[in-house]
């Protein structure tokens, strides 16, 4: 049956129906709007970037955008030689700088013109004392060093270096004194080139 404005009641229930369906699908759309925008309103223009931010978060303080002050200090130039107090013990100059490394490690103070001068003065590796002085790993192991990277790889074990100093020392009272250090390596090398002329001949004697 026709109602007023020329619509029947299921015309009427078929529109309402359409109705509530187009808000809801608005409303939808709304909330969807909101949950995409940018978590940024328009600000003043004279603001930076023109636009502020609406975060409820505290405001960036600046040590999050600086590097911190430990950090911004000039490192210490490598350059800059410690300065040691004192006199050089072997020439007496008090005018001359004295080598800090060797302070450091072996409370040694020392000239850098005296440390070139004389070879007591010289660091060398645990391989070149053994070579030289023919001293063994018990004896290294109780002996001051000090270290420096690692000249093949710096990632690996830092590189131990001793005082020839205390190697020799070590080293002369193990054989004896220069002399007996010289007739042990004399005795050493003649029993390398021995051992080799046996393996030599040895290999020649099985040779068919």
């Amino acid at each position: 049956m026709a109602e007023q404005g020329g619509l029947t009641e299921e015309q009427r229930a078929r529109a309402a129906l359409n109705r509530q369906r187009a808000l809801k699908l608005r409303e939808q759309k709304r909330k969807l709007s909101l949950d995409l925008k940018p978590d940024i309103t328009l600000a003043d223009p004279g603001a930076s970037g023109g636009f502020v931010s609406t975060s409820h978060e505290s405001p960036a303080t600046d040590c999050q955008f600086k590097r911190p002050r430990c950090l911004q200090q000039e490192a210490p130039s490598k350059s800059k030689a410690t300065r040691i107090e004192g006199s050089c013990q072997e020439c007496l100059s008090d005018s001359a700088p004295l080598v800090a490394n060797l302070f450091e490690a072996f409370n040694i103070k020392v000239c850098h013109v005296c440390r070139e001068t004389r070879d007591e003065y010289e660091l060398v590796s645990k391989t070149e004392a053994q070579m030289r002085y023919l001293v063994p790993d018990g004896t290294l192991r109780v002996l001051r060093y000090t270290e420096k990277a690692n000249p093949r790889q710096s990632s690996w074990a830092p590189l131990k270096l001793y005082l020839v100093r205390d190697v020799r020392a070590k080293s002369h009272a193990r054989f004896g004194g220069e002399k007996g250090l010289e007739a042990e390596r004399a005795k050493r090398e003649e029993r390398k080139w021995s051992g080799a002329l046996k393996r030599t001949q040895g290999a020649f004697a099985r040779a068919p």
